[in-house]
């Protein structure tokens, strides 16, 4: 019997370990993984619009871009388009921009979502051809901040605090002007 119980607590650890490990889900107030990426080039990178135009990043060169991907049923995403929301709203005009990128699969679901948060901002949806440069996006939210150049500076995996959000941009804007 003490064997069965030892067994199952180990099973149940395991499982809350991966749990918390795991990307998006249910929960919110996991600190983020912040990754250092090779400085990839992102002028081949394009969206296709929620309005049906098409954006090319090498259009935004010379602005540091957050590129967020998100879904419309990520609990992590909704509770992080506020804070999008207030850093574009601070930055705008400093040449900082944000592109979100909707993984769902239900297009449907995504201009009621962009209305619900007030999203002032781009929004677009995933293309796959832009997966060699970006990577592979297995969890949301994703975010991958670019930096003036057009280069991939940082891929930050989850909720960071808004400090950390503001330092960061703060730290692009600065650099080579």
């Amino acid at each position: 019997m003490f064997k069965y119980k030892k067994s199952l607590l180990l099973i149940a650890a395991l499982f809350i370990g991966i749990s918390l490990i795991s990307g998006c889900k249910s929960d919110i107030t996991k600190r983020s993984r912040l990754q250092t990426e090779v400085r990839n080039q992102t002028d081949s990178l394009s969206f296709h619009l929620l309005d049906g135009k098409t954006v090319n990043l090498s259009k935004d060169k010379g602005k540091v871009v957050i590129l967020n991907y998100f879904a419309t049923w990520c609990p992590a995403c909704k509770a992080e388009m506020p804070e999008l929301t207030e850093l574009y709203r601070n930055y705008k005009n400093r040449g900082f921009d944000i592109i979100s990128i909707s993984t769902d699969r239900q297009i449907a679901d995504v201009p009621a979502f962009v209305k619900q948060f007030s999203i002032p901002y781009r929004v677009a949806l995933e293309n796959p051809k832009n997966r060699p440069v970006v990577g592979s996006i297995e969890y949301l939210p994703t975010n991958i901040i670019i930096d003036r150049q057009g280069k991939i500076y940082k891929r930050i995996i989850g909720i960071i605090p808004q400090a950390e959000w503001r330092a960061l941009i703060e730290k692009l804007l600065r650099e080579n002007r």
